[in-house]
């Protein structure tokens, strides 16, 4: 009798050993896209910054202030990228006056990081604290690392 097949124990083998390395693979592989996704939101808000620059020189003439800065295309379209990006909209703050600005997000890869830039050129992640704390709407309006 000539048995050339497979036996279900070497059968259960292979599946149970492709099974472990598709999961190693799964953890390694999210990681790294949550890395990219920070990284995303990140640029964003690096990006708002630069904007900030663009806004108040073009807005001097008119308003002389970052005066409803949170409000115009160069915050909303990268705000929206940093929530496609996975970030929550809820933790994502912006505030402006009349001479400052402050713009936080929180981070896809930490539980409690966030990355957040102002009008004084500050821009950092920070774990342990979250964008309502860190980006206040007060009359200082800029980042804090707490």
């Amino acid at each position: 009798m000539d048995n050339r097949g497979f036996t279900i124990i070497e059968l259960i083998v292979v599946v149970a050993i492709i099974a472990v390395l598709a999961a190693i693979v799964l953890v390694s592989v999210t990681s790294y896209i949550n890395k990219g996704k920070d990284s995303s939101i990140k640029a964003n808000i690096s990006s708002i910054a630069t904007n900030a620059i663009v806004y108040f020189d073009s807005n001097l003439a008119t308003l002389g202030t970052f005066t409803n800065f949170c409000n115009n295309k160069y915050v909303l379209t990268p705000k929206q990228a940093i929530v496609n990006a996975g970030s929550n909209a809820d933790e994502f703050r912006c505030y402006d006056s009349a001479s400052t600005w402050c713009v936080c997000a929180t981070l896809i890869g930490g539980s409690d990081d966030t990355f957040c830039a102002d009008y004084t050129g500050y821009k950092k992640q920070t774990s342990g604290g979250f964008c309502s704390s860190r980006c206040h709407d007060d009359a200082t309006k800029y980042c804090t690392d707490s």
